[in-house]
């Protein structure tokens, strides 16, 4: 059940906002695991701009600000712990598409000893 207060729309559960958010799937077991961490008592996702899901404590201090590539979780001094997911969505002013990590790109093997190369392109193994 999703609450409207005039700049904020807030979730009964973090499934509902998160279907709302529609982050990547491959993201979401991250994320709930990530979440489910956090001592939360209200969700919402600010309603005219949608920029992430926000996870806001009894007092009223947002404890994780959920994007659709990374989790913040305030940390104190203005400081962030940043928990980077598996895909990232870049938004339309970067033009759009998905945007995998470096880490999970493969990279051609060595004609040599068929190992795959590192960034470099110099085979460490046979070299």
């Amino acid at each position: 059940m999703t609450e409207s207060r005039s700049t904020r729309d807030y979730y009964a559960t973090f499934d509902d906002a998160l279907r709302a958010y529609a982050i990547p799937l491959e993201n979401h077991a991250l994320v709930r695991a990530t979440v489910a961490t956090l001592d939360f008592a209200r969700i919402y996702i600010p309603a005219k701009t949608r920029p992430y899901i926000a996870l806001e404590a009894e007092g009223g201090s947002v404890v994780a600000y959920v994007n659709s590539g990374c989790i913040d979780i305030p940390i104190g001094g203005g400081l962030y712990k940043k928990v980077e997911l598996p895909t990232n969505r870049l938004g339309s002013a970067s033009g759009g598409g998905t945007k995998n990590h470096p880490s999970e790109e493969q990279r051609p093997p060595c004609p040599l000893c068929f190992t795959e190369l590192p960034a470099s392109g110099v085979c460490g193994t046979c070299d």
